[in-house]
């Protein structure tokens, strides 16, 4: 009995799995006769990978969690390099830091200087918690330290750092043995086609640098000078048949000659279909208007009902437009609008024997046709027949009118607007038709110059892009 007490603590200290006896099973189960530690048929051995607490099984070996520092607290859970397994938990030695790769003094670690994270380079060394050079310079944001009079990449100060090629001397760069100082670098002028024979000097792009002279073009191209380049002038689009002839977009080269695809013709720097094209509608270079327009079987139309109009082919309103009323370039009177593409007086005038009359202003038809002011009212005020002008109006002739908003008397007597034009704090201002817009604002179509959206006066199905800031 004595000599099985201590076979099995000298097989647990060694961390060895205990074997059953004879007749007992995998599991421990008691069989009979056994005359191991787990055997002669009692209860059996401790199941499992039959570890005896507190050990357990890591990878097949009986392992201390609680003080293994390759399996510290769990398997495979290694403590870095210098910390102990305390209690399962990984512990570094007085005054050091546990850091993620090593316990560290952060006093005088140069590959922990300070904190975990701050590593001091070559070339220096930690005193205090603070990285210091034997020999050369710190950098900012840089690690290690520099010899400014060697360094290329910080050659004389921080940060200067030598072009390709060359080294640095005394704080200088200079270039290697056999490479010539450029603007672009160190170069070997022999073999550097952008500095061929010397600085500057380009070879054409297709040519090489041979002993310092650039090679000829390969066979079947031709030196394109000003393009630099060496092209295939039966197959380049950039030089299709000579040096500089660019084919349009869309197009392909073929045997020295821009070919556009079936159906389209070339149009300078492009490619169109000319029974489509806005831009070359028919022909090349026949603009169609390019917000209302449409090009059909090579005709220039518009769309919303719309009339194209000159050369230009603008999209007309010839319902609304009093330079194009009915019909292209047809236009109004002054004292006219277009109304349903007909010239008509404007609204608050009168048609009196073929002329627009205001009744409300006129002194031979005030307040209606043919009523005529004389004697003492000879001036005609909001269609009264007046001895004076009244309400701070100004006086026409004999007319009472506001300057500032009357188009027949705009900012002065007998000062009229244009059929396109509105009387809007006594200056007459342009204005287009709204095409599409049926109420204001109506920022669609009331843009640059024309971007005050107005009712017309009278009118207010009719809608006014005005040029300035103000409505009537």
């Amino acid at each position: 009995m004595k000599s099985w007490f201590w076979q099995a603590a000298v097989v647990a200290f060694l961390g060895l799995p205990l074997v059953s006896g004879c007749g007992g099973d995998e599991t421990g189960q008691g069989g009979g006769g056994g005359t191991t530690a787990t055997g002669g048929g009692g209860a059996g051995g401790v199941g499992g990978a039959g570890c005896l607490a507190p050990l357990v099984d890591c990878n097949g070996a009986c392992t201390d969690t609680q003080a293994d520092a390759a399996n510290c607290g769990s398997c495979g859970a290694a403590c870095v390099a210098g910390a102990a397994c305390e209690a399962g938990v990984c512990t570094c030695p007085a005054g050091d830091v546990l850091c993620s790769d090593a316990c560290a003094d952060l006093s005088n670690d140069a590959g922990h200087c300070g904190s975990c994270d701050v590593s001091c380079g070559s070339g220096a060394t930690c005193v205090s918690g603070a990285c210091e050079c034997t020999s050369g310079t710190t950098c900012p944001g840089e690690e290690g330290c520099f010899d400014l009079m060697a360094d290329a990449t910080h050659c004389g100060a921080c940060d200067n750092a030598c072009n390709p090629g060359a080294g640095c001397e005394g704080g200088l760069c200079v270039c290697n043995v056999g490479l010539v100082t450029c603007p672009d670098g160190c170069v070997d002028v022999s073999t550097d086609a952008q500095n061929c024979g010397g600085c500057g000097n380009d070879c054409l792009t297709g040519q090489m640098c041979v002993s310092g002279q650039c090679s000829a073009c390969p066979m079947g191209t031709v030196a394109c000078q000003q393009q630099g380049v060496c092209a295939d002038l039966s197959s380049d689009l950039n030089n299709c048949g000579a040096c500089g002839n660019d084919c349009p977009a869309n197009a392909d080269c073929v045997s020295g000659a821009c070919v556009c695809p079936v159906g389209e013709v070339a149009c300078g720097n492009t490619c169109a279909d000319l029974s489509s094209d806005l831009n070359h509608c028919g022909s090349c270079g026949n603009d169609c208007d390019n917000t209302f327009g449409v090009c059909t079987s090579g005709v220039c139309g518009c769309t919303d009902g719309l009339t194209a109009c000159g050369q230009s082919h603008t999209c007309r309103d010839t319902q609304n437009d009093p330079q194009h009323c009915g019909a292209c370039f047809t236009s109004c009177g002054n004292s006219q609008y277009c109304d349903a593409g007909q010239c008509a007086c404007k609204p608050g005038l009168t048609l009196v024997n073929g002329n627009c009359v205001n009744l409300q202003t006129s002194p031979q038809n005030c307040g209606a046709v043919g009523n005529q002011c004389g004697g003492n009212t000879p001036l005609c005020q909001n269609g009264t027949c007046v001895g004076q002008c009244q309400n701070n109006l100004d006086q026409c002739g004999g007319a009472c009118v506001n300057t500032d908003t009357n188009p027949q008397h705009c900012g002065g007597c007998n000062d009229s607007c244009q059929a396109d034009e509105l009387c809007v704090n006594g200056n007459c201002r342009q204005w287009e038709v709204g095409i599409g817009c049926n109420m204001c604002p109506c920022a669609a179509q009331c843009t640059g110059d024309f971007d005050q959206c107005c009712p017309y006066p009278g009118d207010p199905t009719l809608i006014a892009c005005l040029e300035g800031n103000f409505c009537p």
